[in-house]
């Protein structure tokens, strides 16, 4: 057994876990495979508050410190089409907290289709405060600047790290690994591989660390996003020590408790590719799934990538959906039907 933090109801559970058989018949047809392993998704982008996603996870255990604290707002930061911080207001909605976000130009666009769709559209429906800063600007440094502002004012902020990942934020999936584990129990099954998108560590750090406090023989995989393989490789490894440290474990961490994939962010965080683009329309083509562009349509293409090299012996590989669909709108020009052409194969 281990200590787990107190946590404040975010989240719709269980999120689905759902066998994906027509992407499965799909690569073994488009790649002449006699072999693939089952493909089955987790759908954290089905969380439910605030259009969902994987940050609620995180948050329910950082917004039950807040509360035990005292806090009347959260702070945070993030990019423009930050799903992290949407989640954020969504639960200071929640928890009855006003919502103060810090959004950085940080992706090079400035184009209307990105700055004023999306998640910036439900920022505001949501009521949170916003402080747009360009992509020069020291963003953390600015937020602790927020934070003191505030407390000039009489207000108790709780500042919530970048895309909640940090110890506490690692429990959300701590449980999600427990989670999965059940229902691939019920299935009659056992993960071999799990996958997810991965950028600021919380996700996958957190996957890592409920493998290691509950045993399982499972391997924990984060594309990264962003393409900073070597610094995210240390964000990850970061919340799950401290993931681990919270929870009071006792037992030996495996050398390679987690591993990051690369190849697959070029060119930036935020910044479309190919492989993303196929990605996406190979999904919703076959599974009527939908994922975003900047995380989950990423992570998807190191999924199938893979599933179809690397390790097409194995028997089950989980895709973790992460959410974040409203950037959609934002990527329009990227992704809209003007700007490729799809014909089911090519």
């Amino acid at each position: 057994m281990y200590t787990k933090p107190s946590s404040f109801p975010l989240v719709s559970k269980p999120t689905p876990l759902q066998p994906m058989v027509k992407l499965k018949d799909y690569l073994q047809s488009e790649y002449n495979l006699d072999n693939l392993p089952d493909l089955w998704v987790k759908r954290d982008d089905m969380t439910g508050l605030g259009y969902g996603g994987n940050k609620l996870r995180k948050l329910e255990y950082i917004v039950a410190d807040a509360r035990e604290k005292g806090a009347d707002c959260l702070v945070t930061m993030g990019g423009f089409q930050s799903n992290h911080c949407r989640q954020t207001a969504a639960a200071a909605v929640k928890a009855g907290m006003d919502c103060y976000l810090v959004l950085q130009r940080n992706v090079g666009r400035t184009d209307d289709q990105y700055e004023e769709t999306g998640n910036l559209v439900l920022n505001s429906l949501l009521g949170a405060h916003v402080t747009f800063i360009d992509m020069d600007t020291d963003r953390q440094g600015r937020t602790e600047e927020l934070v003191a502002e505030l407390q000039k004012q009489g207000r108790n902020p709780y500042l919530v790290v970048l895309g909640g990942s940090n110890g506490l934020g690692g429990f959300g999936y701590v449980e999600a690994m427990e989670e999965l584990n059940s229902q691939a129990s019920d299935l009659g099954f056992s993960p071999d591989v799990i996958v997810s998108a991965a950028a600021s560590g919380g996700t996958t750090g957190g996957l890592a660390a409920g493998a290691i406090l509950n045993d399982l023989s499972v391997k924990v995989l984060g594309v990264d996003v962003g393409d900073e393989p070597d610094y995210l490789l240390q964000e990850c490894l970061r919340v799950m020590h401290e993931t681990l440290l919270i929870s009071d474990w006792q037992g030996d961490i495996p050398e390679n408790a987690l591993e990051i994939i690369s190849g697959f962010g070029s060119p930036g965080y935020g910044m479309p590719n190919d492989a993303m683009k196929k990605a996406l329309q190979v999904a919703s083509r076959t599974e009527a799934l939908f994922l975003d562009p900047v995380y989950s349509g990423k992570a998807f293409a190191g999924f199938l990538d893979l599933a179809i090299n690397q390790y097409r012996e194995s028997k089950n590989l989980v895709f973790i959906h992460t959410g974040g669909m409203p950037a959609i709108y934002a990527y329009r020009s990227d992704l809209g039907p003007e700007s490729y052409a799809y014909n089911g194969s090519d």
